[in-house]
């Protein structure tokens, strides 16, 4: 089925199921594919053959099978990418590794898949990607890759993390993060990198968990909070390059200013305000407005997120209901 959705529910193909709901389906597609990787292995001994494990309603990993030695099994990480694996605050990561466990004792190869930044406005989790790639690599992943929706120059930063460290997964990633604010950020580097500690204030030091956050994460004290430190390092850039790069990030952050406000105002007038509305409709223009001033600056996911704002605005704002 398409995207993990649509599966038979004859008698013959539910009796493939597990009873037990933690391994359900999972049962069924391992018994398919061990029995497509038997046929397909006689003719090409040398090949994998792809399929994914665990994902969406395929609950898995099917405890006490073993997947064919031609399988490779996909595994997506949807739990808590915004935490690190070992947080004891982040009870999905723990049970994440206790998955990843079992996985090992089922399937003698398999690939990691992640949903990066999968929101409109930034999840920032560059402090949790190098921990999870070494990770990764120490079970003996033979693969990696990242889905990414939004778009945002913290998730800039991540990818050029991830993909150094798939290149060489030994590297020391704190040391690579500081590195790259040193020679990226330059005379403005103090600032800038509190000005991404501060990002990740809704993600990394929160309860938030998952792939991604809401719009209200981003409170107007976070925020206050991004616009000082900018200011900071706007006052010692000399460079025009390092301009341009804080420039590209005040863009940034003026859209997620006005997004988070366009939402909020929402939430206030589904709570009774019934101002807020008049004032959310004022906030979605101005993040339209913005979004259709820098859309080919190549700094958000413009179009995702215009999408959005223009739901938002015609069900909402522009609604008599």
């Amino acid at each position: 089925p398409n995207d993990g959705l649509g599966w038979c529910e004859c008698d013959k193909c539910k009796a493939m199921d597990d009873p037990d709901p933690h391994i359900g389906l999972a049962k069924r597609v391992l018994t398919f594919n061990n029995q497509v990787a038997a046929i397909v292995s006689k003719k090409f001994p040398d090949r994998w053959l792809f399929y994914y494990g665990e994902y969406g309603n395929i609950p898995g990993p099917p405890v006490g099978m073993k997947s064919d030695n031609t399988i490779l099994t996909g595994i997506v990480n949807s739990y808590d990418l915004l935490h690190n694996l070992y947080d004891p605050k982040s009870w999905s990561n723990k049970g994440f590794r206790e998955r990843m466990k079992n996985w090992q004792s089922i399937s003698s190869h398999f690939f990691i898949y992640e949903w990066l930044n999968y929101s409109s406005l930034p999840s920032p989790m560059l402090y949790t990607v190098g921990e999870r790639i070494q990770y990764y690599k120490h079970l003996g992943a033979v693969g990696y890759s990242g889905e990414v929706l939004g778009r945002s120059p913290v998730n800039d930063l991540t990818m050029y993390v991830i993909s150094e460290l798939l290149w060489d997964s030994n590297q020391d990633y704190n040391k690579m993060i500081k590195e790259f604010f040193t020679k990226y950020f330059a005379e403005s580097s103090v600032p800038m990198e509190k000005y991404y500690r501060i990002l990740h204030e809704p993600t990394l030091y929160s309860t938030n968990s998952g792939c991604n956050i809401p719009e209200s994460a981003w409170t107007p004290q976070i925020v206050s909070k991004l616009e000082t430190e900018l200011s900071k390092a706007k006052s010692l850039a000399n460079q025009d390059v390092i301009k341009r790069r804080i420039d590209r990030e005040e863009k940034c952050l003026n859209l997620i200013k006005q997004v988070s406000i366009a939402y909020r105002m929402l939430n206030l007038w589904t709570s009774g305000d019934a101002d807020a509305k008049l004032r959310g409709k004022v906030y979605t223009d101005n993040a339209i407005s913005l979004l259709n001033s820098i859309s080919d600056e190549d700094i958000v996911a413009d179009t995702y997120i215009l999408d959005q704002l223009k739901i938002l605005r015609r069900t909402v704002y522009e609604s008599d209901t």
